[in-house]
């Protein structure tokens, strides 16, 4: 009878397990030039961003970040796409706590801001992505997966709002949902970038000191405007009152907003 054969000193690999460990590197190599091509553009800007500067700095071959990205225009979708997932978790987590519609629909507000806090480029990045000639030259895939993430922030609100109208909060006065979501996002949208304007000093040095916070005024203001109950009835809002609860709830881990000094004993 044939002897058996001698033990392997390692045991043969699974099928596939290969295959899961390079992607894994392939996923993380991708994160790591998005960070830090997000570094470069918050500091020097999209002409800054120079793809053999990056390639340095990541310490990979340039030809690797072309694998990854097939121009820098399309790098710059994928920093803006990791931009949006964070939103979308903000968005969920405003969106998902427990209170009122009109509290939750407070809270997306408060959701934007962290929001435009945390990723002060992404506003300034959407309006290049909105130019023809810069969206031509990514990808499709990147392109794709922008639109995706961009959508699923527009349904996770127009959600909120079909609640609201459905359990009476936010009457049914004829127009339609779709016109009140785009309404609320483009105020979102709208007042994060005007603010963001360089001649806004120009007229208010409160705005230029304190943009989200004049944001936040704003659209508490809207959802007023909306009869979208409970409603506070007055000229003046107390945002800060509002804004601390939702920290102390729903983002304790919130960056932009200075927590209100408690009264001393």
């Amino acid at each position: 009878m044939p002897s058996n054969p001698p033990p392997l000193d390692h045991p043969p690999k699974k099928p596939g397990i290969t295959q899961r460990r390079k992607a894994r590197e392939k996923l993380q190599r991708e994160e790591l030039i998005i960070r830090e091509a997000r570094k470069i553009l918050l500091s020097k800007g999209f002409q800054g961003l120079n793809m053999d500067d990056l390639a340095e700095t990541v310490e990979y071959a340039k030809g690797t970040l072309y694998l990854h990205f097939t121009s820098k225009e399309d790098l710059v979708v994928a920093v803006a796409t990791h931009a949006l997932n964070e939103r979308a978790e903000l968005l969920n987590r405003a969106t998902t706590a427990p209170g009122s519609t009109r509290e939750r629909m407070s809270a997306v507000s408060f959701a934007g801001c962290e929001f435009a806090h945390r990723f002060p480029e992404y506003f300034q990045l959407d309006r290049m992505l909105t130019a023809q000639s810069f969206w031509d030259r990514a990808s499709d895939v990147r392109r794709a997966k922008y639109t995706e993430q961009s959508a699923l922030s527009f349904r996770v609100i127009d959600t909120l709002v079909r609640e609201a109208m459905l359990c009476g909060d936010l009457a049914d006065d004829g127009l339609p949902p779709d016109r009140i979501t785009f309404g609320l996002i483009c105020l979102d949208v709208g007042t994060q970038i005007m603010s963001r304007d360089p001649a806004i000093g120009q007229l208010s040095k409160d705005i230029e000191k304190n943009p989200l916070t004049a944001v936040r005024e704003q659209q508490e203001r809207y959802l007023d405007l909306l009869d979208w109950k409970p409603t506070y009835g007055t000229t003046t809002i107390d945002t800060l009152s509002i804004d601390q609860k939702l920290r102390e709830t729903i983002f304790t881990d919130a960056k932009w907003r200075p927590r209100k000094p408690r009264p001393k004993a």
